[in-house]
């Protein structure tokens, strides 16, 4: 029976990053590498600045030295002291920036080698490498325990490709989180170029790998909009369709899944209660438009239809005081309404609202109906 490896990276129990182990009869999951990485690259970024670059990009940072400034023709003396005293300033700048860098080279050398176990160090101490590895390039560093980490201990170059590409081959998402499944992804991708496999697959190929092996039973909506063409936003790499999925929003219904997006209905209203200059104003009634799928049926998926629940009832407005001083002032009030409901304009407006009303009433049927063929409660 093979040993199940292990999930996590221990810690160091005084700075609390993780402690990168090797063993020699099995390989490293990738993804824990990828993890190793990630760390000690933020941990550097906030105690060193630039240099963390070596972790996300494989560079150091570079600082140009400033060019000697060019005198014009007949420039003043207080304009060559002025041009002068900028290339002081930003030659200062560079020699510190320069300086600092040297310094963090080395404390970033050491803050690795510590966060090795015994068993990394070992075999990075027998790689060919070591003997011109300098402690002023962590970055010469991090590529031999990326090679020496990410594939296998044989010595067979085929069997270290062919490790590589199972890992790619067997990333999938299971029960885990979206961040941990693109974190395997990048790993396995990394492994492959770090093995030269032949198999580097172009940024379709991951895209495809990356949503197939999502976990349909959280993600069954999704990959069916993505089959079907339903996608309105570019899915060309890895990152996009990351935050594709990332972003999609999703609703489970006994078990199924519905796709919920939201839309305004401009309507005008008028408050009978309380009639006032500020009858008429548009209000935005909130309607849900609810796209139902059902895993285990394709044809459910094909007969859903667009539906919509009925608005929000406008929450009502206190009414104004009024003076029960003078019967005539009430009875001439109520004649103003009247006419205000007479009036041709007002009552198009009306009909409109009516109409509006008929409609979601009809679409609110339609719903209930839908609701029952999903046997929902």
């Amino acid at each position: 029976m093979k040993e199940k490896l292990e999930l996590t990276l221990p810690v160091d129990k005084i700075d609390g990053l993780p402690i990168l182990v090797y063993r020699s009869d099995r390989v490293v999951p990738p993804h824990l590498v990828l993890e190793w990485i990630e760390k000690l690259g933020a941990r550097v970024l906030t105690n060193y600045g630039d240099i963390a670059s070596i972790f996300s990009k494989e560079t150091y940072p570079e600082y140009p030295y400033p060019s000697e400034p060019v005198v014009p023709s007949g420039a003043t003396e207080q304009h060559k002291l002025a041009l002068n005293k900028t290339y002081e300033v930003q030659l200062q700048q560079t020699v510190r920036l320069v300086y600092k860098l040297r310094g963090a080279k080395t404390n970033v050398f050491g803050l690795m080698w510590e966060h090795l176990s015994n068993e990394s160090q070992d075999v990075i101490k027998g790689t060919t490498e070591f003997a011109t590895l300098r402690q002023d390039d962590p970055l010469a560093l991090l590529k031999v325990i990326k090679r020496t980490h990410l594939v296998s201990a044989r010595n067979k170059i085929l069997d270290v490709k062919l490790d590589a590409e199972r890992v790619w081959n067997e990333t999938n998402m299971g029960r885990s989180s979206l961040i941990a499944y693109k974190q395997r992804i990048d790993a396995a991708i990394l492994a492959l170029k770090e093995a030269k496999s032949e198999f580097r697959p172009d940024a379709e190929r991951q895209v495809e790998k990356f949503l197939s092996g999502l976990d349909m039973s959280r993600y069954h909506a999704l990959y069916d909009d993505y089959l079907n063409g339903r996608v309105t936003v570019p899915l060309t790499t890895l990152e996009q369709a990351y935050q594709w999925v990332n972003n999609y929003k999703f609703l489970k219904i006994q078990g199924r899944q519905a796709t919920v997006s939201t839309f305004y209905l401009e309507a005008q209203a008028e408050d009978d209660e309380t009639p006032d200059e500020e009858d008429g104003s548009t209000v935005g009634a909130q309607v849900f438009s609810t796209q139902t799928s059902q895993p285990s049926s394709a044809t459910d998926s094909a007969s859903n239809k667009n539906l919509s629940t009925a608005p929000k009832k406008r929450p009502r407005r206190s009414n104004k005081k009024r003076s029960n001083t003078s019967a005539a002032s009430s009875a001439s009030s109520q004649d103003n309404r009247g006419q205000a409901r007479d009036d041709p304009t007002n009552r198009q407006q009306l009909d409109i609202i009516k109409a509006s009303c008929d409609k979601m009433a009809q679409m609110m049927t339609e719903m209930k109906r839908a609701m029952d063929n999903l046997h929902v409660v």
